[in-house]
């Protein structure tokens, strides 16, 4: 049975792209991580007419420091935001329906599958240790709604939580 063991932000962080892209919720180079608003993003020049965007929001600590046999560990509950971009002009009709709800480049799909790839996710080390408390989860709030449009693309942003004991 594998155990919790303390890591770092920076090995952690990449956890949940590397999770969707094993999953091959969408071409690799379509999922990164990025501390750009989504404004400055949409100023890119970006070939893909899909993404997903994953952000830090928060990193607070939880009731101080773990110690014991000589070490101290802080345990931290992190939000981070999962964004899906669909560019609108995947509508050919003019109607806000396609770009929601089409069943291969809807909005609506690719959360769908962000969820399914990301709910209850335990990521573990290289030894099978697990680098989570407790398996990400999407917060209460869930997806927002309406879907904002950022130029010329529809943005939809969920918030998920995974604490873990950082070294």
């Amino acid at each position: 049975m594998a155990i919790v063991v303390s890591t770092t932000w920076t090995t952690i962080i990449q956890k949940p792209v590397t999770k969707l892209q094993d999953d091959n919720v969408l071409a690799d180079e379509s999922i990164f991580l990025s501390f750009a608003s989504d404004e400055e993003l949409a100023k890119f020049r970006i070939a893909q007419d899909r993404m997903i965007v994953i952000r830090p929001k928060t990193l607070p600590p939880d009731a101080g420091c773990q110690a014991g046999g000589g070490t101290a560990i802080l345990r931290l509950d992190p939000v981070i935001t999962v964004s899906v971009w669909n560019r609108v002009w995947t509508d050919q009709a003019g109607e806000d329906a396609q770009w929601m709800h089409n069943s291969s480049l809807g909005i609506a799909a690719l959360q769908t599958s962000v969820m399914s790839s990301l709910e209850q996710y335990m990521p573990t080390d290289s030894a099978g240790d697990y680098l989570l408390i407790q398996p990400m989860r999407l917060m209460p709030g869930g997806w927002s709604f309406p879907v904002k449009r950022v130029g010329e693309w529809g943005v939809s942003t969920s918030e998920w939580f995974f604490p873990f004991w950082h070294s």
